[in-house]
């Protein structure tokens, strides 16, 4: 079944140093129903967090959250954070920001970006084109780099993520470790897996606890994230929703043209609420596949 031509509402003075076209796609709600831009936007604005998530190295899955983030700066305080940003970082991007206010295009340089395993820093333009334009705090939502899936997996980490999510922590840790063998193609075996699977819960609880702290402050908050990250049956939901302190995230997923009735079909009717479709998959994510500990499994 092919996807109807819907046009997403996308007016230009709701987007902040974004054109209309880079609001191009075509939304549905959770449930795969076609959705209109306004109805996302209402609800977006409603919400205390927006958990947008993106298929890594699509532009077009960077673009369409820039345009619900510039269509909400204008009406409240936002904030940015990012899981391709870590923890490590986050003294540089400060400094950066100071000494360069009017664009962040020199931010990967000063990163040392070709060194982080993620797609190319442009593809992340405009993203923080329009938080630098809206003067929005960029937060690192990811853990240290020092942080790697072998200390995620030892046991103080794993006692403190048993803490963390309580009764929940198992089920995660399964399930990510599911995901994670997935991810792979079924090349790595259940122990390697299961680190992976600690250390993506690990970097779940990491972003939870930068988007709560944003939250303090009485900001909005957007997290960037790989899709799976902003899964309502994941840990950055679980823990948001079992702080106390949220009531109403809202979840969004993009997903390719040719993806998007399979993710839809798997994930479930209550597992997004709502799909944003736009872009096509460049390749099978199995062809020739390369392990990278960055984005496996997003």
């Amino acid at each position: 079944m092919g996807i109807p031509k819907i046009a997403v509402l996308a007016v230009f003075s709701q987007c902040i140093a974004l054109s209309a076209s880079a609001c191009d796609g075509v939304i549905y709600t959770g449930a795969g129903e076609p959705a209109r831009f306004d109805l996302l936007q209402e609800r977006a604005e409603s919400s205390q967090v927006i958990l947008f998530g993106e298929r890594h190295g699509v532009e077009g899955h960077v673009k369409a959250p820039a345009c619900v983030f510039s269509a909400l700066s204008p009406r409240r305080s936002m904030r940015l954070v990012m899981e391709q940003l870590g923890a490590d970082q986050q003294p540089r991007i400060d400094a950066y920001r100071n000494d360069h206010p009017e664009t962040p295009e020199g931010l990967g340089a000063e990163l040392k970006w070709w060194e982080s395993g993620w797609p190319a820093w442009s593809i992340y333009q405009p993203i923080m084109r329009v938080a630098w334009a809206a003067r929005a705090p960029v937060i690192a939502g990811d853990l240290a780099s020092t942080v790697t899936p072998e200390k995620s997996a030892g046991p103080d980490i794993k006692s403190s993520l048993r803490t963390q999510f309580g009764e929940r922590f198992e089920t995660l840790a399964v399930d990510w470790s599911g995901a994670m063998k997935s991810a792979h193609c079924g090349l790595i075996d259940d122990e390697r897996a299961t680190k992976l699977g600690f250390h993506q819960l690990n970097r779940d609880l990491s972003m939870a606890n930068a988007l709560t702290k944003t939250a303090a402050r009485g900001d909005g908050a957007m997290l960037f994230a790989g899709r799976a990250h902003v899964r309502k049956d994941r840990g950055v939901y679980t823990k948001l929703l079992g702080s106390g302190q949220f009531s109403n995230v809202l979840s969004i997923a993009a997903v390719t043209k040719d993806e998007f009735q399979k993710t839809k079909d798997a994930a479930g009717p209550g597992t997004y609420d709502f799909y944003w479709v736009v872009g096509e998959s460049s390749e099978d994510a199995c062809a020739g596949f390369k392990s990278n500990s960055k984005i496996e499994g997003q």
